[in-house]
């Protein structure tokens, strides 16, 4: 599956607990006040990447703690972010979900992708950043 990322940084230590694989997702169409990465707004922005892909770099890096999703917004590419989580899950590694939407805002998402979403997160730290 194709995820379009904006970055992606390996070893990275301010994206959530220990060491992890952040994973900048492409296209944000919260467009908070202030965000430091306006950079991944553009939803055509960034380039396309397998997933299979990704998931090779968690395998390549036996110190990672942990998976971090951000962006941009990674709920705007569910599916993949999803397959992302679960991957990292059955790893053995932490996953962080950084999303522009509140709590309240999912619940009214419709569908069961947010509530695969949510299984597959250990935290997820939600709502615009001001």
């Amino acid at each position: 599956m194709n995820i379009r990322v904006n970055g992606i940084v390996n070893d990275s230590i301010v994206d959530g607990p220990g060491l992890r694989l952040a994973v900048f997702v492409q296209g944000c169409s919260h467009h908070c006040p202030g965000c430091h990465n306006p950079d991944t707004h553009d939803p055509m922005g960034g380039r396309l990447m397998d997933t299979g892909e990704i998931i090779g770099l968690l395998d390549k890096n036996p110190l990672l703690d942990g998976l971090t999703l951000t962006g941009g917004e990674p709920l705007e590419q569910a599916d993949a972010c999803i397959l992302l989580a679960e991957a990292a899950k059955i790893r053995g590694l932490n996953v962080w979900l950084y999303s522009g939407s509140t709590y309240e805002q999912l619940l009214c998402t419709p569908g069961p992708r947010m509530s695969s979403c949510w299984r597959a997160t250990t935290r997820a730290p939600r709502g615009c950043w001001r």
